[in-house]
């Protein structure tokens, strides 16, 4: 599988509760009984891309994953998703998007339209 990650590499800020808007509580999908375990367990968010992700929802990378250098990641789909790294000071992260290609390899046996179409 090949994998690519693209990231800037700037620092951004953890949030806390108290400092997100009624908007970015939408965007979190939360309902009024969420944001009130949130505030008072003092969970942390990020802005990336114009969405609030709270760090609850990353997963831990472990030390032979294929993101080895990150501490956690975060699926949006199959193929795809977000990496997070946390910063000396852990009062901020570094961001990054990362995107699986599988790789087509030809299965001997198959018609020979069909390797064709997969080699191409």
């Amino acid at each position: 599988m090949n994998l690519e990650i693209i990231t800037n590499n700037v620092p951004r800020d953890l949030l806390y509760p108290y400092e997100l808007s009624e908007k970015d509580w939408e965007d979190t999908c939360y309902d009024e009984k969420d944001r009130q375990r949130a505030e008072q367990e003092g969970d942390t968010f990020i802005k990336y891309k114009n969405y609030v992700y709270s760090l609850a929802d990353f997963m831990r990378v472990e030390d032979n994953s294929s993101f080895k250098g990150w501490h956690g990641y975060l699926s949006e789909t199959f193929f795809s998703g977000i990496l997070i790294k946390y910063c000396e000071d852990t009062a901020q992260v570094v961001l990054g998007r990362y995107y699986s290609f599988p790789s087509l390899r030809v299965v001997s046996g198959m018609p020979p339209a069909l390797t064709k179409q997969i080699g191409d």
